[in-house]
């Protein structure tokens, strides 16, 4: 029997794996389909399985709940742009050639699915933005079919690089024979995942490892430099040598895996961040912030004075104070989405991970400053 119902309270991809996930997990549910751009959930399931039942679990998974729907059956997306009450067919999405990229704008914001040509017939879908002001409305939808659609039309394979476009495809079969030999592969495998493996059974150790062999490698470096402090006369305080050193080597680090992708982070990052949310290019400077501190830090070992290392450390309490709080905000609403600590190149979830690390850092920058003044 197929069972249908809106779903409330989910903002993004992950909450839409989510939701898909917890409905899956209730006994006598064969199968769920859940859509972030209709709010739509359909199931189907044995007669036995009842509203509360599926509610309740659903709640389990975060800050969502299920209603019936307010018009009789759903439909499937037909890729429109839904803003402010308005409907705009995916004909209106621009495409940008020589910019790589189709692209919708709406009260000059730019929302926009970028891609290359990294060989001929190939199109590599590489990032999907939408402003905070204009998501929730399935503008990244229509921009990933209009996106599939050129590849379609021009005989292009497709390669998804795009986390979202890879979700959109795996939920979407009709656009899979476009995918290139090995993204299909990948595909295959994301999709078997997708449907019986709930993400939980993911190892800790395995989902943070990039983050924890880049912490180890920080302490190991801050260890030898304390080390060498201890026979020196580098710095009067070894306590205070080895946070500068630590700090410095974790700031230089972290901002050399934001700068791979500096696009990729700035969009991620505005995602959670409760400045770069308002402005994207807080996301693009960001990085550049990392750096400077970093060198500060390594450069005011030595420093004769205490203004440098007083104004070094004022920054970086204010910056990871900013920080904290997106990061806080995020994971209370239980929202599931990517960290940007080390860009794109690692899938890392936010979590109390995430708040630890920031709010580490801060206390490590105030301690410091209590130690200068």
């Amino acid at each position: 029997m197929q069972k249908t119902y809106e779903v409330e309270g989910m903002h993004c991809q992950s909450c839409e794996r989510k939701v898909g996930e917890a409905l899956r997990a209730v006994p006598g549910v064969r199968d769920a389909e859940v859509s972030i751009s209709t709010r739509i959930a359909t199931l189907e399931a044995d007669d036995k399985v009842t509203f509360d039942e599926l509610n309740a679990r659903v709640q389990q998974a975060g800050d969502y709940h299920l209603q019936a729907p307010s018009s009789g059956v759903p439909h499937q997306s037909s890729g429109h742009l839904h803003i402010e009450g308005d409907t705009r067919d995916t004909s209106e999405i621009e495409h940008d050639a020589q910019g790589e990229k189709f692209y919708v704008v709406h009260d000059r914001r730019e929302s926009s699915l970028t891609y290359s040509r990294p060989r001929d017939h190939v199109i590599a879908l590489e990032h999907t933005y939408v402003p905070p002001s204009d998501r929730n409305h399935g503008i990244a939808e229509s921009l990933t079919r209009r996106a599939l659609g050129y590849a379609e039309e021009h005989g292009l394979k497709v390669l998804p690089e795009c986390a979202y476009v890879r979700r959109f495809i795996d939920l979407h079969e009709e656009f899979q024979p476009l995918l290139t030999d090995n993204s299909q592969a990948k595909s295959e495998t994301s999709g078997h995942a997708h449907q019986h493996k709930p993400s939980e059974d993911r190892s800790k150790l395995a989902t943070y490892w990039p983050l924890l062999l880049t912490v180890a490698y920080l302490v190991g470096g801050t260890a030898v430099s304390m080390f060498v402090a201890q026979t020196s006369s580098v710095m009067s305080s070894t306590g205070m040598f080895g946070m500068s050193v630590f700090m410095g080597l974790f700031f230089v680090v972290f901002s050399f895996f934001k700068m791979l992708d500096i696009d990729g982070f700035a969009k991620a990052y505005s995602s959670y961040d409760i400045v770069a949310e308002r402005w994207l290019g807080w996301g693009y400077i960001y990085p550049f912030v990392e750096l400077a501190l970093g060198v500060s830090f390594l450069l005011g070992i030595t420093a004769t004075g205490h203004a440098w290392p007083i104004a070094t450390n004022v920054v970086t309490l204010v910056v990871m104070v900013v920080g904290t709080i997106g990061v806080v905000n995020a994971v209370v609403r239980g929202r599931d989405i990517q960290c940007g600590c080390l860009g794109t190149m690692f899938d890392l979830p936010m979590s109390t991970v995430t708040i630890v690390e920031d709010v580490s850092m801060a206390l490590m920058a105030a301690g410091m400053l209590v130690m200068l003044v």
